[in-house]
């Protein structure tokens, strides 16, 4: 018997399957250098400073193995929350 993928597993099934993307420790390099690089030239990146904070607090709760979803977690942590049914 031939061994599936997930994917391949899924299709067979009708069904579908989630993958996720990369972790949320991972695109925080790449946020840092934003950070690095707006410091440099003086611009003050607001937006991209709370993200960096969502982010490493989401790594401090453990999130850090999560997508993009970490940070509706954290945020929705953060204010009492349960998820994201109390955002919309």
């Amino acid at each position: 018997m031939a061994v599936l993928s997930p994917l391949e597993r899924a299709s067979a099934q009708g069904g579908s399957v989630f993958f996720p993307h990369e972790r949320r420790s991972i695109p925080l390099k790449d946020l840092r250098n934003v950070l690095a690089t707006a410091g440099e030239i003086g611009f003050d990146a607001t937006v991209s400073k709370m993200i960096e904070r969502l982010c490493n607090d989401g790594i401090e709760h453990d999130l850090g193995d999560l997508d993009q979803s970490a940070l509706i977690v954290e945020l929705t942590s953060r204010h009492g929350m349960s998820g994201i049914k109390d955002l919309l």
